[in-house]
């Protein structure tokens, strides 16, 4: 098989949540290059210029919907239209997240939920979701983008870093029953990422060059390099990889920055 062929999607249809900005819409990008159709989702899309804009790049017009992940009803709408639509659904990205910030003990029931609910039971109802469709064709790829806070601490990210730990277990436990079917589960660790994100004021959101200290590269990762991994666990260049998580973060999570 030639190098082109092993990430080749043509012919996979990939649903992406959170694929309105940042990783998910990066990953999106280079699935559609590649050459799958997409289901595309998030709180904020706005269906009609994703369309639009994916028509003109990629010549194909994804199914866009503006849902919330934490919306059983929307999520089932959304799965099954897209089965309606394509007939199949091969590739899972569970990209949608609730960032949780606050310190662990002053952590409310209300934030607790809104990490558990984007981070973890999300991914869990869209893979039960879309599970079986891939079962049926004993062919599927289910990833899930979750962080090196899985599996360190950082002060005032408790909630967060426990949901995201929990991601990393859902993955290990879905690669374990759905393996038989041929379906890999596998997870990013994901670091700092710059997403160019601003705060109300306009400023950067984050202290980027503090940020850049504590990571072994020196700088922090791209939406694109994470979407670049994302591909290689969707493409074939990883049929004989399931139930892992890999590190995504430039270093970050390997030592004690002085």
């Amino acid at each position: 098989m030639s190098p082109s062929a092993l990430i080749d999607l043509s012919g996979k249809v990939a649903l992406v949540s959170g694929a309105s900005k940042g990783i998910g819409a990066a990953i999106a990008q280079l699935f559609a290059a590649a050459g799958a159709d997409l289901v595309l989702f998030s709180r904020n899309m706005s269906p009609e210029a994703t369309q639009a804009a994916f028509s003109a790049a990629y010549g194909k017009v994804p199914l866009a919907f503006r849902a919330d992940v934490s919306d059983a009803n929307a999520v089932a709408q959304v799965v099954e239209r897209a089965a309606a639509h394509f007939g199949h659904i091969d590739i899972l990205v569970n990209n949608a997240a609730a960032n949780v910030t606050a310190p662990l003990l002053e952590t409310t029931d209300a934030q607790w939920w809104s990490a558990l609910n984007a981070n973890l039971i999300a991914a869990a109802r869209l893979s039960a979701l879309c599970a079986p469709y891939m079962q049926a064709r004993r062919w599927g790829r289910i990833i899930n983008i979750s962080s090196n806070l899985g599996v360190f601490a950082l002060a005032n990210k408790g909630a967060y870093s426990a949901s995201k730990a929990a991601l990393l277990q859902l993955t290990r436990n879905l690669a374990l029953e759905l393996g038989e079917y041929g379906i890999l589960v596998n997870a990013l660790a994901v670091g700092a990422i710059n997403t160019d994100a601003e705060a109300d004021d306009g400023r950067p959101a984050r202290d980027y060059d503090a940020i850049a200290r504590t990571i072994i590269l020196k700088r922090l990762g791209t939406a694109q390099e994470v979407a670049r991994v994302a591909l290689f666990f969707a493409s074939e260049l990883s049929a004989f990889i399931t139930g892992q998580a890999l590190f995504v973060d430039g270093g970050a999570s390997v030592w004690f920055p002085a």
